[in-house]
């Protein structure tokens, strides 16, 4: 896998259906993860490159690479998926917080402070890692989008209360997560989740059971089946 540190922590598949192996082991993997730029040169084994938001598609890539976009619309995409969220993140079960509080997903940005400024809430908005039941996603721009955050936040057990997430990739609102169509919704939204979260509970474990689809192991495994598949057809082909 490459990538920043911090991007191949959260990303990065384990267990006993994925063998893991760095890049500088000297063994010949059968597929390279890279997670946005730079791309190293050299690579040992074909490699599925995730383009991030903002970014375009790399100039030079070798025949058997790929690469997978996180929107949709990147010419020469091979996948539209988000990135994956690493197993390590994902929690078996999750222990009940005490209501009145709930985590920012949302980075310290000028909407964040924007939207602060026209409401005040009466529960208490924490940032991570502070334990809460209830999982904030304010979008960073005014433009919908689907942050891997919001993903990890299920993956973690917690109810998620998020605008709109476009591309969906598989959640739905109202089962998975909570939706808010605009800000007085999200604030109106945020405010009944964080004072009684349990009558959420059913959402809250649909949202952490649609997760599996964002866990690393199992998206790796899918890749390495397409790749395989398109391999093999090459090979036969006239």
């Amino acid at each position: 896998m490459a990538g920043t540190p911090e991007q191949v922590s959260a990303c990065a598949p384990c267990g006993p259906a994925v063998d893991v192996v760095p890049l500088e082991a000297g063994e010949a993997p059968e597929l390279v993860l890279v997670f946005g730029r730079p791309i190293p040169p050299e690579l040992p084994a074909p490699a599925v490159v995730w383009v991030l938001d903002g970014e375009n598609a790399p100039a030079a890539l070798r025949a058997g690479d790929r690469v997978v976009a996180t929107r949709p619309g990147l010419p020469g995409a091979w996948r539209t998926m988000p990135l994956p969220v690493g197993d390590e993140l994902f929690a078996s079960a999750r222990d009940e917080s005490a209501p009145g509080r709930a985590v920012w997903l949302t980075p310290d940005c000028p909407r964040r402070h924007s939207y602060l400024e026209r409401f005040e809430h009466s529960v208490e908005l924490v940032e991570p890692p502070a334990g809460a039941a209830v999982a904030v996603n304010l979008h960073d721009s005014d433009q919908p989008a689907f942050e891997v955050r919001a993903a990890r936040a299920l993956a973690a057990g917690q109810l998620l209360v998020s605008e709109t997430l476009a591309p969906s990739f598989g959640l739905e609102p109202g089962i998975d997560y909570l939706e808010a169509r605009d800000l007085t919704d999200l604030f109106v939204t945020v405010e009944n989740a964080a004072r009684a979260p349990e009558a959420y509970a059913a959402v809250r474990a649909r949202g952490r059971r649609k997760a599996e689809w964002f866990r690393s192991s199992r998206v790796v495994q899918r890749l390495v089946h397409d790749l395989r598949l398109e391999s093999a057809a090459a090979r036969t082909a006239p």
